[in-house]
C-alpha cells in the first residue's frame, strides 16, 4: 500500500480506508466504527459494502480524484527508460492493444486498439461499487479494484495489502468501437505511437484533406457525379462556369463554390467532414481559453471555471467539470444553455463578422480505400443546409457528461485538447464533433 503513497501520491485519508479494504488494517486493529453494522469480518478485511457510509463516500471520491493518473500508469505504463543499448531506448509505455478473442474463428479473433481509446472507455463511467454484491470497486468500465487473493505459497499473507486490478477485455472493446457511446468517450481519441506508425488522427486528418482535394477536381472537371452538389448548394441547373477551391486555412468552409472571373464572387462555402461509420468523431473548432473568451463573450466566472478545467497545476491535477462546485457548474451550464445557438452556429458555420462562412455541411462516409471511386454517391456523400445541422445540434441541450466533459449539443463536445508533448496548446479548448451521430439524426 504504501507503494500507492509515493507513486501516486495517495491522500493518508485513502490509504486509511484502502487498508481496511484490503486487510493490512485487520478489523480487530481498528474502531468498529469505521464499518458498517452488519459488516461481516471473520474474513480478516471488508468488502466495499462493509465499510461505513462515510469512508464508502470518501473512498469513491478519493478514487476519483486519483483515477486517470491510477489507470494510465497501471495500463498504459510510467514512461520511464527500462534498457538501453546500442543507441537504443526502451521505455515503459504501452503503445498498442491487442485483444485476442478464442471464440472468434481464425483470422478474425485479433482486435487492436489505441491506449488513448482503451483508457477513455474505461474512464468514460465514474468510479462507483461493483454491480455483484458492492464487494468490490468499478475503477471505471470494464476495470474492477480489488483485493488481491494472490499467495506465493500455501498459507503467505504477504500480499494480502496489494490491490489488484482486473480488466474486462470485451467490455472495453465494445466500448472502445462503439461510437453510440460518443456523449461518454468525449477524451482525445488517437493512436500515440512511434513515428513510423501513423495515428488514427493523422490518418483521418489526410484522408479528410485529400477528400477535399479530388472533390474539388471533380468539380473543376464538370464530373457529373458531382452536379448534383453544386446544384443543390448554388439553386441553379448544370455546373455553369462555377468552379471550386480551398480557402484560407483560417476560414471555416473547406471548400468554396465560386463563378471562375477575374473577381471571386462566392456563391457559397461548404464545410466538409470524413468520417469512418464505426469510428466517427473529429474535431470541428479550436482555440485558447482567451480566444473564446473574446470571441464569445464568456463571463468571468465561467471562464475561470474552464481555465480550472483546462490548466493542470504543479500534481499535473486538473479540476473536470463534474468536480467543479456546483455553483460553478450551475453557471457554466447557464452561459452555454442560453448561448448555444450563438455558440453552435460560431464554432460550424464561422465567426459572425467573417467574410467566408459555411452555408453547408458534407458529411462523406470513407469506409475504405476504394472511397474515391464513390465520390459524389448519394450513399456515402450527405449534403445538409448549415442550419438544419446547427438545429439539429441543438435539438438537445448542454450537459456535463459522467467523464466530466462538456457536451455542447447532439453530435458536439467540448474538451481540454491535451497532447503536444506538455505543450501551451495542450490547454486549448477543442471541440469535436460526431458526424454519424449528426446525419442518423438528420434523415430520420
Amino acid at each position: 500500500m504504501d507503494y500507492y503513497l509515493s507513486d501516486l501520491s495517495f491522500p493518508a485519508e485513502l490509504i486509511k480506508i484502502l487498508k481496511l479494504f484490503t486487510g493490512t488494517t485487520a478489523p480487530c486493529q481498528a474502531s468498529a466504527s469505521e464499518y458498517a453494522p452488519e459488516a461481516d469480518l471473520s474474513k480478516g478485511y471488508a468488502y466495499f459494502r462493509e465499510l461505513n457510509k462515510d469512508n464508502q463516500q470518501k473512498l469513491l471520491q478519493l478514487l476519483q480524484a486519483k483515477r486517470d493518473e491510477f489507470v494510465d500508469k497501471a495500463l498504459l505504463g510510467r514512461g520511464e527508460v527500462i534498457h538501453k543499448s546500442d543507441n537504443l531506448e526502451y521505455k515503459d509505455r504501452i503503445e498498442l492493444f491487442a485483444f485476442i478473442d478464442r471464440k472468434k474463428g481464425s483470422g478474425s479473433e485479433w482486435s487492436y486498439i489505441a491506449p488513448a481509446d482503451v483508457k477513455n472507455a474505461i474512464c468514460s463511467q465514474g468510479v462507483k461499487p461493483a454491480d455483484r454484491g458492492e464487494r468490490q470497486i468499478l475503477l471505471g468500465f470494464g476495470l474492477t479494484l480489488k483485493r488481491s487473493n494472490s499467495t506465493r505459497h500455501k498459507g503467505d499473507s504477504s500480499m494480502k495489502d496489494h490491490l489488484q486490478l482486473q480488466i474486462s477485455p470485451r467490455k472495453i472493446l465494445s466500448q472502445s468501437t462503439d461510437w453510440v457511446n460518443f456523449r461518454l468517450l468525449s477524451s482525445k481519441i488517437e493512436f500515440e505511437l512511434s513515428q513510423d506508425i501513423h495515428s488514427v488522427q493523422s490518418d483521418a486528418a489526410r484522408r479528410g484533406l485529400k477528400a477535399e482535394q479530388v472533390l474539388i477536381q471533380k468539380i473543376n472537371d464538370h464530373d457529373e457525379s458531382c452536379k448534383w452538389m453544386v446544384e443543390e448548394c448554388c439553386q441553379r441547373e448544370g455546373y455553369g462556369n462555377l468552379k471550386a477551391s480551398k480557402p484560407n486555412n483560417k476560414e471555416k468552409p473547406d471548400i468554396v463554390i465560386h463563378e471562375e472571373s477575374e473577381a471571386l464572387k462566392v456563391q457559397c462555402g461548404v464545410s466538409m467532414k470524413t468520417f469512418k461509420t464505426e469510428v466517427s468523431f473529429g474535431h470541428v473548432n479550436r482555440g485558447t481559453l482567451e480566444t473564446y473568451v473574446k470571441d464569445l463573450g464568456i463571463p468571468g466566472e465561467v471562464a475561470e471555471t474552464l481555465r480550472a478545467y483546462t490548466t493542470k497545476d504543479a500534481d499535473g491535477q486538473r479540476v473536470m467539470l463534474n468536480e467543479a462546485p456546483c455553483e460553478d457548474q450551475r453557471e457554466l451550464l447557464q452561459f452555454f444553455t442560453q448561448f448555444q445557438r450563438q455558440i453552435v452556429s460560431h464554432i460550424l458555420r464561422g465567426k459572425e463578422h467573417s467574410p467566408l462562412k459555411a452555408d453547408w455541411m458534407l458529411f462523406h462516409e470513407a469506409n475504405d480505400d476504394n472511397w474515391p471511386e464513390r465520390v459524389g454517391d448519394k450513399n456515402f456523400w450527405h449534403l445538409y443546409p448549415i442550419q438544419r445541422v446547427i438545429d439539429c445540434c441543438c435539438s438537445e441541450l448542454p450537459e456535463i457528461n459522467d467523464n466530466g466533459n462538456l457536451i455542447l449539443g447532439l453530435g458536439l463536445t467540448l474538451q481540454r485538447k491535451g497532447g503536444d508533448k506538455g505543450a501551451k496548446s495542450a490547454n486549448d479548448l477543442q471541440f469535436k464533433i460526431n458526424p454519424m451521430m449528426i446525419h442518423e439524426a438528420l434523415r430520420r
